[in-house]
Parts: C-alpha cells; sequence; structure tokens
C-alpha cells in the first residue's frame, strides 16, 4: 500500500513540476514523465494481478488476493483521480482494464447461476 501511495504521489509532484515545453497549445501533453510511467504500469499489473493473469512488469509477483487488489484500485483512483481524469493514458486504462474487471467480477456467473436450486414455493 505504501508503495503504491508513493508512486501515485510521485505522479502529481511530477506534473506540477511538467517543463511547458512539454505541453502542446491545447494544454494535453504528449509523453509522460518517468514517475507517470512507473504508475501506469503498476495500475496496469494491479488490474492483471486482481484478474488473476500474469504481470507485465512487477517480476516476480504471482498473485495478489483480490480483495487486496480492489482494495489498492479503490484507493489509487480516490487518492489520485485528477491524474486519472487528466492523462488519456490514465483513462485508457479505466476503460479498458478496470470497467472490465469491475463488470466481471461483479456480474453474476451464467455457470454459478445456473447450478443454483430453485426457491422452493411451498
Amino acid at each position: 500500500r505504501q508503495l503504491v501511495a508513493v508512486v501515485f504521489d510521485r505522479v502529481n509532484q511530477e506534473g506540477i513540476r511538467q517543463n511547458i515545453e512539454d505541453i502542446s497549445e491545447d494544454g494535453s501533453s504528449d509523453k509522460m514523465g518517468v514517475c507517470a510511467t512507473d504508475a501506469y504500469l503498476l495500475f496496469q499489473d494491479i488490474c492483471q494481478l486482481t484478474n488473476w493473469e500474469p504481470p507485465y512488469w512487477l517480476v516476480g509477483v504471482k498473485e495478489v488476493p483480490r480483495t487486496f487488489g480492489l482494495e489498492l484500485l479503490e484507493n489509487i483512483l480516490v487518492s489520485s483521480q485528477p491524474t486519472f481524469t487528466d492523462q488519456k493514458e490514465f483513462t485508457f486504462l479505466l476503460k479498458e482494464r478496470v470497467c472490465p474487471l469491475i463488470i466481471k467480477l461483479f456480474s453474476p456467473s451464467i455457470k454459478h447461476s445456473r447450478g443454483a436450486p430453485k426457491p422452493s414455493t411451498t
């Protein structure tokens, strides 16, 4: 938890110090800084691990309990909301990784619903 918090705090600090030359006329930045890249890869791997898939960047991490992964995702989204609304790369992760993950985890499974006994009417 502390590592994740530090990584995303550094993204916020990096955004404040970003050079004016890196910002285009419309106010968007075409390249992510080093800290933002680390945060992107970390967030992507937390999504992967929460979905019980192998991580791309976190070498040596095999699995994370799903509840812990969801808690990390929630903490990141709450504490770093501007990062996800202001940077298109992070918005992309929300759309492509987080939304499908949440839908998958909280949708009733077809397999589970078939195996469930029907309630008695007596």
